[in-house]
């Protein structure tokens, strides 16, 4: 199943394919967790934060009600961060490897592959945290259409603001948040839950690092602005300025086995088990002839 997603360009049209992807996970994939508390602590690429710095503040929320106003089924909230696909503004360290209307394309087949994976009916409630929305129907309004879910804008002048300001909502209304990027296919539900089992253990804080230094989730059952100021997000600072954040807030947490997210052209390769993947596997640097 799948859909197409058209938007305007100024002279041109990009266009945006929207597969409903199989849920299927890798063989290869293997959990090796343990629930013992960890002071270890790293940065949080994997959510897409860009080198350039974008400002947005002044957008307003395009939703109706603020998310405090959902009402819970659960004691559980997924965020998941997502940029807005842009031509020249998602996935651009995959290029020239990849142009730009084929980074463009990855970047919302790996969107939807997370928003598919892990939205879960029964076990949590999830919410779509977008950088910004075009013309309705937008993209993500038909990534939604089959699984609805509550879209909010992201508010705040960095990645930091930006998701403290989301946690800090999703927190007055559930007991447990926690936030996830969308550039790494190899979180799943499982992973998820082991989160979610630490913070019902009673810690206040629970996250799986990205290989590359980046955090692919962070899980919050309290909340403080405190964490994330004075970040120097997007830099090899961000890992050691946390570590000191933590430590003065004296949080313990729990920190799971690392996975890698897809950033770059030698990523690809690690789409290989996915069927929607596979022409994206081709196109890694190694697979040349």
């Amino acid at each position: 199943m799948g859909a197409a997603w058209r938007r305007s360009n100024g002279a041109t049209d990009v266009e945006v394919a929207l597969v409903v992807f199989s849920r299927r996970e890798p063989p290869s994939l293997v959990r090796n967790v343990s629930l013992t508390p960890t002071f270890e602590f790293a940065s949080f690429s994997c959510l897409g934060e860009s080198r350039r710095s974008q400002n947005f503040e002044g957008i307003k929320k395009l939703t109706a009600t603020p998310t405090a106003a959902h009402t819970p089924s659960n004691d559980v909230c997924i965020i998941q961060f997502a940029k807005r696909p842009q031509l020249n503004r998602v996935k651009t360290r995959m290029q020239p490897r990849l142009s730009a209307q084929q980074s463009l394309q990855l970047h919302s087949d790996l969107v939807a592959h997370t928003f598919q994976s892990l939205r879960s009916p029964s076990e949590w409630d999830y919410q779509l945290w977008v950088s910004g929305r075009g013309a309705s129907p937008d993209f993500f309004d038909k990534l939604v259409e089959l699984l609805p879910v509550p879209i909010e804008v992201q508010q705040g002048g960095d990645l930091g603001a930006r998701m403290a300001d989301s946690l800090r909502q999703v927190l007055q209304s559930y007991r447990f948040a926690i936030i996830v990027g969308s550039d790494c296919p190899e979180l799943d539900t499982g992973r998820l839950q082991d989160l979610i089992v630490a913070l019902r253990s009673g810690l206040p804080a629970a996250l799986i690092p990205a290989d590359d230094g980046g955090y692919v989730a962070l899980g919050l059952s309290r909340f403080s602005e405190a964490l994330f100021q004075g970040i120097d997000w997007g830099t090899d600072r961000v890992y050691e300025q946390t570590i000191v954040h933590l430590q003065r807030l004296e949080w313990s947490f729990y920190r799971a086995s690392s996975l890698p997210d897809i950033d770059r052209p030698e990523d690809l390769t690690r789409l290989r088990d996915y069927a929607w993947g596979h022409k994206w596997f081709e196109l890694a640097p190694s697979c040349e002839p």
